[in-house]
């Protein structure tokens, strides 16, 4: 944090952040044998375990990582003791990667060198998946405090990201506030059972960009029609996967909300609220 000395309550606070996730899988399936005992005979048969009839092998690895920066301004000041404000701008960025690889092989000669070049080359498979996605975000708060009795507060912020197509990447939402904190006025000193009295009501939009996909590569880019790549005959070929969207945007959620707090006897704690919730544009 960066104190500002020529604005008295002005700072300046960033962060950034990088996370890797690097995975390596291997599994070797070998074949097993028991020996059976002939006491007739007084003599042991080895008899193949039948789970698995010759030795394979399956490996995979997977890496991710991501890079976050944020950047933000915050204010606070109090004005003839009665006024306070509390309000901050800012922007976060992330980028993200990931990728998969993953094959094959049966019908090793045995199980000495469990390594995928000495498999059946006829057996061999192979997968792999890559994706990539951005967000941007400038976001802002404001809170205004008159002595400690009443409350106004807005938020806003500008979301883009790379899972819309061009036209619907950019989403605006925010919400607006007030509360009266009853229990501080003057009239209320001589009431002791009763403290935290508080009316609150408010009103809000929120997005969403994130749902469940079939493949799941299809929720990064839901606007794109996507394809199978695969090898026929030494040959490349190309199925339909999915069917992308172009008009798909953010999904928002507006809520109102209006309640009432309440302390009685220092004892029991209260709260009344009445809450409306509507979903548009749902994504799923």
């Amino acid at each position: 944090t960066i104190d500002l000395p020529w604005v008295k309550g002005l700072s300046l606070v960033g962060s950034i952040a990088y996370d890797y996730y690097h995975q390596k899988y291997k599994q070797f399936k070998n074949v097993a044998y028991v020996y059976n005992y002939d006491q007739a005979m007084n003599e042991y048969s080895k008899v193949m375990v039948p789970t698995v009839s010759s030795p394979s092998l399956n490996i995979e690895e997977k890496r991710s990582e991501s890079l976050t920066g944020n950047v933000r301004a915050n204010y606070h000041n109090t004005f003839n003791s009665v006024h306070t404000i509390d309000a901050f701008l800012g922007f976060e960025g992330n980028k993200s990667s990931s990728n998969m690889l993953s094959g094959y092989r049966g019908n090793f000669p045995s199980g000495m060198i469990p390594e995928l070049p000495f498999g059946d080359s006829n057996t061999q498979t192979n997968n792999g998946s890559w994706s990539e996605t951005a967000r941007l975000n400038y976001f802002g708060r404001a809170l205004y405090d008159y002595d400690n009795k009443y409350f106004l507060h807005g938020t806003i912020r500008t979301d883009g990201s790379s899972r819309f197509a061009k036209g619907n990447k950019w989403g605006v939402f925010g919400s607006l506030g007030a509360a009266w904190a009853i229990s501080n006025e003057d009239f209320m000193k001589d009431i002791s059972w009763l403290k935290n009295l508080k009316y609150k009501l408010s009103w809000g939009v929120l997005g969403n960009q994130d749902f469940i996909t079939n493949p799941v590569v299809a929720g990064y880019y839901p606007y794109e029609d996507l394809y199978t790549i695969d090898n026929l005959n030494d040959e490349f070929t190309f199925s339909f996967k999915f069917k992308g969207n172009p008009d798909l945007t953010w999904e928002k959620q507006k809520t109102f909300d209006v309640g009432v707090d309440f302390r009685l006897f220092d004892r029991v704690y209260g709260s009344f609220e009445y809450f409306y919730r509507r979903t548009d544009d749902m994504l799923f």
